[in-house]
């Protein structure tokens, strides 16, 4: 993951001034040391590696949510557009692994405007930390900043409404372009829904839940290039989930979405299958 401090040499025994630590292959490490560093309380820290990584990393992680420490954590390569790297490199089941851990923000924008949101919010928090999930490539969805705000103080937060919505397209992190495509392509009227902090949306009441994905009328349908498991809250007993609970392939990452039905047209056609 290409993340430093810019302007700044590497952190070595010949010069204790550089403010990038270079790590290599030693997550676990990382985490530690970014816990200590932020302990220490003159700095605020963050460290980057692929999200499949982050398992070599949990425990640090665990631990600075259990001593209110602000780490950040940023985690790339976010899903199976990893590509040619293969499986070993694409994260299934490390996103919804990581939301389950108490006391952290887990934060997977999926706008431009939302990815600064995020990171704002996680160089002012003081007593937990923040995982921002990023992808491999470009962030393609647009928004706007007054929407990003929303979706980071709620959870969640309409990119697109309709009055007269049957569908609410519901998705997170660079499956929000898909979602928005899925939107244009559709014969019926939708709402399109980005979802950055899933459990902050959880913890919300239910008036405000309804506020931003309408109930009435409406049929979910989640869109999000990893486990489906945890999901079924939100997509409801007739909602259609868009996931992947199996590991990835080694291929070019618009194969690997085609692959595993990641593209706007097949998703269009399943939605419209459902609705028969």
């Amino acid at each position: 993951t290409n993340a430093e401090v810019e302007a700044s040499p590497l952190f070595n025994a010949d010069d204790r001034s550089g403010r990038n630590i270079a790590f290599g292959v030693r997550e676990f490490g990382m985490g530690a040391v970014m816990n200590g560093i932020a302990l220490h309380g003159s700095t605020k820290v963050f460290g980057a590696t692929f999200l499949a990584f982050s398992d070599y990393m949990k425990a640090a992680i665990r631990l600075s949510a259990l001593q209110h420490v602000p780490s950040i954590y940023v985690f790339t390569h976010d899903s199976i557009t990893v590509g040619e790297d293969g499986p070993t490199h694409q994260p299934v089941e490390q996103l919804m692994g990581l939301r389950l851990i108490p006391g952290v923000d887990v934060l997977r924008p999926g706008t431009a405007e939302e990815i600064a949101s995020a990171w704002q919010r996680a160089l002012t928090s003081t007593d937990r930390p923040t995982i921002l999930i990023l992808s491999r490539g470009e962030i393609g969805a647009q928004g706007s900043t007054d929407q990003a705000k929303q979706s980071l103080e709620n959870g969640a937060a309409q990119i697109k409404h309709h009055d007269e919505a049957k569908i609410n397209l519901i998705a997170a992190g660079s499956e929000v372009q898909i979602a928005q495509k899925v939107s244009e392509l559709l014969s019926l009227p939708s709402n399109v829904i980005s979802m950055p902090n899933l459990s902050r949306f959880l913890a919300l009441d239910d008036d405000k839940k309804q506020q931003i994905i309408p109930e009435t009328g409406t049929k979910n349908v989640i869109i999000e290039a990893g486990t489906t498991l945890g999901w079924q809250g939100i997509a409801g007993n007739d909602g259609v989930i868009f996931g992947i609970d199996e590991f990835g392939m080694s291929a070019a990452a618009q194969i690997a979405l085609d692959e595993f039905g990641f593209n706007a047209e097949d998703i269009v056609d399943k939605i419209t299958q459902e609705l028969q």
